[in-house]
């Protein structure tokens, strides 16, 4: 009978999980989409032409030549080439010509216009992760981000393109900080750090569908290709709400209710058939008692919950967990460099081949990452019970300096092929890290302030990362590959050795 209630709990912390990973896979979706829908490629137009687009200077900015942009110096060229761009559909294929925004506008809209709301929400996100309900927060989170990307495909210009951002970024809040709640009650300890690796796969599935997206948004438009993921999103955000149940054991009243069991069946008859029909009765009471509690017990404000400052003196009071924050964060800065200025790298070193980069950066993010993540919890799971706990900061350490590598190769490789390849390799070493991390915080954090934790770290995480974006957006001359590598080069470079050096430092501090 225990094995058969163990059972139970196993099908639904892994039903559980598979939802959350969708949600996760559909927020990384929406929330990089713009990157590739603002990335597909534009013909050359006009001796004003500069690189795959067509550009128009005006004192220290380069000026898209969108509809709506009123030509008024070198007007004849500026016409022609504004005609050239609609006869080849270009505002309805790309973004960034169909909302007219520049490139530092773009870099606003990828960093601290989706950051600030994203990151100050995630600590009012993880407080309602150790109070209410956890499975509602993520399925109302993914239904509320579905009505972001659905306003994103009907902006217009860089203002509403902005308010979007800030709500996507205030509901994408809410989903993480719930989820790794969720996974550390559904798993057990041994056992968390690989979860924590499968749930990060959404962080690559999704973003290989976002690579995908500048394909799509190529042969159907970057507005249906917005409506698509918003349809995405709405159907999981449902499905989370309908199929998914908040855990009985997070709840002590249910632990309790569950040891019961236990006592009882220690009186039960061995004959079979007694032994089945206590069992029944006994699940049957259970059922019909715990089933009330999980809906007002477990998220009752009732419920005995440490204090807000109880909570952060418990986080801030981990010297170890700190410099887990202070490396996360420079570690999602060169990340987050990567993620929104790479397209526009490989966009104006290999024009041609627009299309075809779309096709295998889904491929390399989506199953470089997916393996990295996955091996990169196994791993430290296997050789922290056979070393201990440090692994799991130095494996990744490890990985982002050798990771740095391959990258330097995508950068200044001059074959498409060879540097799509080393990304791949940069991907399966330099991926690793997140599950691991996360099951450091949640082992050494107890469970009332859980929330309030993964909060904390996504707060830095998202203020520090997004810092990247918006410095490369302003130091870029919006034309040249050596513009862009320059920066991605240092930025990514000091993100990997600085982030290796500080986990490594956290490593020390671990007992």
């Amino acid at each position: 009978m225990i094995l058969s209630i163990n059972l139970k709990k196993m099908k639904r912390a892994h039903i559980c999980l598979s939802f959350l990973v969708l949600a996760y896979v559909c927020n990384q979706w929406s929330r990089y989409s713009i990157v590739y829908l603002g990335s597909v490629a534009t013909p050359k137009c006009g001796h004003t032409s500069v690189s795959d687009a067509c550009y128009f200077d005006e004192g220290k900015e380069e000026t898209p030549l969108c509809p709506s942009y009123k030509c008024h110096k070198y007007v004849i060229e500026c016409t022609r080439c504004q005609q050239c761009l609609e006869e080849h559909d270009a505002a309805r294929k790309n973004l960034q010509y169909g909302t007219c925004i520049d490139s530092a506008e773009y870099g606003v809209l990828n960093s601290f216009g989706y950051a600030i709301s994203f990151s100050f929400c995630n600590l009012i996100a993880g407080r309602a992760a150790d109070v209410y309900n956890r499975k509602m927060i993520v399925a109302l989170a993914a239904i509320a981000w579905a009505v972001a990307t659905l306003a994103q495909g009907l902006s217009r210009n860089f203002t509403e393109l902005l308010f979007v951002r800030i709500f996507m970024g205030a509901a994408q809040a809410f989903s993480t900080p719930a989820s790794y709640s969720l996974i550390a009650d559904l798993f057990a300890v041994e056992n968390r750090a690989f979860a924590n690796g499968i749930f990060s796969l959404g962080v690559y599935v999704g973003g290989g569908l976002s690579s995908l997206s500048l394909l799509l948004s190529t042969c159907i438009g970057w507005r249906e290709t917005s409506f698509v993921i918003s349809i995405c999103s709405f159907a999981i955000g449902l499905g989370t709400m309908a199929l998914t149940k908040e855990p009985r054991y997070a709840n002590p009243k249910v632990s309790q209710a569950e040891n019961d069991i236990t006592q009882h069946e220690l009186l039960l008859s061995d004959n079979e058939g007694t032994r089945g029909r206590g069992y029944e009765a006994i699940e049957s009471s259970l059922d019909e008692n715990t089933d009330e509690l999980n809906d007002s017990a477990v998220n009752s404000l009732d419920v005995k919950k440490a204090a807000l400052k109880q909570a952060a003196r418990m986080v801030f009071s981990d010297s170890c967990v700190c410099f887990i924050f202070v490396a996360s964060g420079l570690r999602f800065f060169g990340g987050f460099a990567i993620a929104s200025f790479l397209p526009i790298f490989f966009k104006r070193k290999y024009p041609d081949e627009n299309v075809l980069y779309g096709t295998l950066n889904a491929f390399v993010v989506s199953v470089g990452g997916a393996l990295s993540a996955t091996l990169g919890g196994w791993v430290t799971d296997k050789y922290s019970q056979v070393f201990d706990e440090r692994v799991k900061v130095w494996i990744p350490a490890v990985a982002f300096v050798l990771g740095f590598g391959p990258f330097f190769v995508v950068l200044f490789a001059d074959n498409f092929y060879l540097s799509m390849a080393a990304l791949f390799f940069e991907y399966i070493l330099a991926e690793c890290w997140f599950g691991p991390v996360i099951a450091i915080i949640q082992n050494r954090i107890p469970a009332e302030a859980r929330g309030i934790t993964i909060s904390v770290f996504l707060f830095i995480a998202s203020m520090v990362g997004n810092i990247s974006p918006l410095l490369i957006g302003h130091l870029d001359d919006g034309e040249t590959v050596k513009s862009v590598r320059s920066n991605l080069f240092y930025l990514v470079g000091l993100s990997y050795v600085g982030s290796a050096i500080i986990f490594a430092i956290a490593g020390t501090r671990m007992r």
